[in-house]
């Protein structure tokens, strides 16, 4: 993982991205985040350059390497659509019938 990785706030840009569909005129279907790789990345980024995790939360766990514990955060990352990875499905409006 390059040093210039960075810890995104993921709620910020799912709220931007949703934005930049209605400015584009689409709406959304879909909206999903099934990313499994999350954790693995801020782990291998930590085990690359310690110094990329700056959260004592976070820099506890990639230390203690509990392999459940990572996981069950990957879980919950994914099912709080939280991932850093997102798949969005939009359309253009369908227009009413009275138009």
């Amino acid at each position: 993982m390059p040093k210039s990785s960075r810890v995104i706030d993921v709620s910020a840009e799912t709220g931007a991205m949703l934005k930049e569909l209605k400015r584009c005129g689409l709406e959304k279907i879909s909206f999903t985040t099934p990313s499994v790789l999350d954790v693995d990345i801020a782990r291998n980024s930590f085990a690359d350059d310690p110094t990329t995790i700056s959260n004592s939360f976070f820099r506890q766990l990639f230390l203690q390497d509990d392999e459940k514990v990572l996981n069950n955060l990957q879980k919950f990352i994914t099912s709080n659509n939280q991932s850093s990875h997102m798949w969005i499905l939009a359309r253009k409006p369908r227009k009413s019938l009275g138009q």
